[in-house]
């Protein structure tokens, strides 16, 4: 037998069972999760927009997610009817709410299903983080590289959900790769069209991605004219790119309003400084409606930028953002080692001149900067794309830890990944909620930071099974999520009717309060006669706390 056929090919071999684990928790986190806040409309929207195509829903985000979870909607044959009919005012909460919840459609079915897409993209995104550290750092900095998305659980949990970021991440992820390719070989026109492709991916992911398209594209011009590319082949090169980009997000925005631009009846879009403008030449809305919706969802989320959004950090509340927001994010959101690894394998990029591992950081540590100066500070979540950027730096890092052959930096190795298993066990690999031990775990997470990086509902069927596991009791229930009890059979008081003092006179006997982290800490609120007691609550699961008559 050939020897070199029996010996096992070690980094493949502990790759696959990398991706192995994140395929695991994956499609178990798109099982068991209930519908997160935003998700009520993505699917249910999607879907609506493919079939019917009439109307835009949802247009403060690009078209791919709903595009992907509707298509995937599509062969169940579920009941679309009764929200397409009863829901006339183009309400897209409403019209989810029906949908999943009063159609006779299986929810929890439905929305595993609209989760897929997001689930083969992450394991997508994992395995070309693999394959391109591989070919440009070896085979084990490959294995690393993909490693850190695998044991971030952030990336495990947001790549089971139906929303945009990991959209976005991989998007962006592929954008630089093809960047890459494209400086390295400016005179082959494939590289201009997966290039042109790869931008449109990234704009119609998400609009915050117009900053990767805007870097990367002025990156492109300046590589080309460095690389002495004839002037003909960069133009015709920029120009391919340039339309195959435009000719993505024209189609995705015709594959989710076919009907109305395709037919008789006048269209209505908001222009900037012109107001509401109606289209009804056809062809002018075949050719240029696409383009000024895409620039209408685009002002949507520039008008919410300006207003603010209400954020939280370290026990203060603001609409205008913390500057120190991602920052202090980063650090109590992801696994302290692998900030630490990423650090480090930056630093080795320097010093060992692999220029294009530090060019990659140095795209997502100016990324985060920039959000920093935004007024929306919600969650990690918006910041996702770094952790692919900083992957292969992670990679290069336990790779020269490894190959160091010096006891003492194995050692190190050693200790770092046994700190890592510490991390991930005690505070679990695959949760939204996940806090790293030294910011003090899941349990102190609420005093850092609230919205969708402790609860966004996705705890939600934990806390239906703890009211019906005690039916006894009268139930108060504050909860932030895109569900509501009635839906699953549960009686209850909402803590929102009950008003700002709510509870300041305790609870009766018989009652039971149970809120969840966002209402708790007062990003939906404020309760202080609740906030002030759940230091002292029972927790449940790890986003609701759990308060009895005694507690007060």
């Amino acid at each position: 037998m050939d020897k070199n056929f029996s010996k096992p090919n070690w980094p493949f071999v502990v790759f696959l069972a990398l991706a192995l684990w994140a395929g695991f928790w994956l499609v178990y986190n798109a099982a068991t999760f209930s519908v997160t806040s935003d998700e009520t409309v993505y699917g249910p929207v999607g879907l609506r927009m493919l079939l019917k195509g009439d109307k835009i829903l949802n247009n403060e985000h690009p078209p791919l997610n709903k595009i992907l979870s509707g298509l995937f909607l599509i062969p169940g044959r579920f009941n679309l009817e009764k929200a397409y009919t009863s829901v006339t005012d183009y309400d897209q909460w409403r019209f989810g709410d029906v949908y999943l919840y009063e159609s006779g459609n299986p929810t929890d079915l439905m929305m595993f299903i609209s989760r897929l897409p997001s689930v083969i993209l992450t394991l997508i995104l994992i395995v070309s983080v693999y394959l391109w550290t591989k070919k440009y750092l070896g085979e084990w900095a490959g294995v690393f590289a993909a490693a850190s998305l695998v044991l971030n659980p952030n990336i495990l949990a947001n790549g089971a959900l139906t929303t945009n970021d990991l959209h976005l991440t991989a998007a962006v992820w592929f954008l630089f790769v093809g960047l890459y390719n494209l400086l390295k070989e400016p005179k082959k026109y494939s590289r201009y069209i997966w290039f042109g492709l790869a931008l449109g991916f990234v704009l119609i992911a998400k609009f915050s991605g117009v900053y990767f398209v805007a870097l990367a594209a002025l990156i492109a011009i300046v590589g080309v004219i460095v690389k002495k590319t004839p002037w003909a082949k960069i133009v015709l090169g920029i120009l391919i790119s340039f339309v195959l980009m435009l000719a993505l997000v024209w189609a995705s925005y015709v594959a989710i309003e076919w009907r109305a631009l395709l037919g008789s009846r006048a269209i209505t879009i908001s222009v900037p400084r012109r107001g509401a403008v109606e289209m009804k030449n056809r062809a002018h809305k075949i050719f240029f409606a696409p383009f000024l919706r895409y620039k209408e969802g685009y002002n949507v989320v520039q008008s919410h930028n300006e207003l603010g959004h209400k954020s939280y950090l370290d026990g203060q509340f603001s609409f205008e953002g913390f500057r120190l927001f991602f920052v202090k994010t980063l650090w109590y959101k992801t696994p302290t080692v692998l900030l630490f690894l990423a650090a480090l394998g930056l630093l080795l990029a320097i010093f060992k001149k692999k220029w294009v591992v530090a060019e990659l950081g140095a795209v997502g540590i100016v990324f985060v900067g920039s959000a920093s100066f935004s007024h929306i500070h919600i969650g990690v979540r918006h910041i996702l794309p770094l952790f692919a950027l900083i992957s292969p730096a992670t990679g290069l890092a336990v790779d020269f830890l490894l190959n160091s052959r010096r006891k003492l930096l194995v050692g190190f190795l050693a200790i770092l990944v046994a700190f890592l298993a510490v991390d991930l066990a005690l505070n679990s690999p695959n949760k939204i909620s996940y806090f790293s031990q030294i910011s003090g775990g899941w349990r102190e997470g609420y005093k850092h930071l609230s919205d969708s990086n402790t609860d966004w509902g996705q705890e939600f069927g934990l806390m239906i099974k703890y009211v019906k596991a005690h039916p006894d009791r009268k139930y108060i229930i504050g909860f932030a999520t895109g569900e509501n009890p009635i839906y699953r059979g549960v009686q209850y008081t909402r803590i929102d009717d009950l008003g700002t003092n709510a509870l300041c006179d305790g609870l009766k006997d018989g009652e039971t309060l149970l809120v969840s982290v966002n209402v708790a800490t007062g990003l939906f609120g404020p309760y202080p006669c609740v906030s002030n007691k759940i230091d002292q609550a029972d927790r449940l699961g790890q986003t609701y706390f759990i308060l009895e008559p005694e507690d007060y």
